[in-house]
């Protein structure tokens, strides 16, 4: 796969998910370069969170952490809530609820992947599948038939 030249800050904030041991998984473009193994032009890093006050509470150190301003737990429990952090070069999206799978289902088909060198949870091939066949851009369908044609590389956790 070609190397993209990717934000810092995505690796740190990474780092800090998996420190505070958020329930996550990757999607959007990161996770179709993952499945697809090719580069393809993003504005951004898409996370999809568990929506439980657990979580909520370990999300929030995490962003803590990550930006130095506090995120109030409770802003993760708002339904359908997307939470985004930076802009310009890079920017970082939370998303706590998706229309196309439940995060309890896709979690249990999560793969451990590398990102930058870091240990990643990438949502799986066909659950990403199912999340572009439902948001139907001229994006997703150009994803779709990219994920269609590769080979799976994943090793299902």
């Amino acid at each position: 796969m070609e190397k993209l030249s990717l934000p810092d800050e995505y690796l740190e904030f990474l780092k800090c998910l998996n420190k505070h041991k958020v329930d996550y998984l990757i999607i959007g473009a990161h996770a179709i370069m993952f499945h697809a193994s090719f580069a393809r032009a993003s504005k951004d890093i898409d996370f999809w969170v568990k929506q439980s006050e657990e979580n909520s509470q370990r999300l929030a150190e995490a962003v803590t952490e990550f930006s130095g301003s506090p995120l109030d737990p409770s802003t993760l429990l708002i339904p359908k809530r997307k939470i985004e952090i930076g802009n310009g070069e890079f920017k970082i999206e939370l998303l706590s609820y998706l229309e196309a799978a439940y995060f309890d289902e896709a979690w249990e088909k999560k793969v451990l992947g590398n990102f930058l060198g870091e240990p990643a949870y990438f949502v799986s091939k066909d659950v990403l599948i199912e999340l572009k066949k439902l948001a139907g851009r001229s994006q997703d369908i150009a994803d779709l038939e990219r994920l269609k044609t590769s080979e799976t590389h994943e090793k299902e956790q």
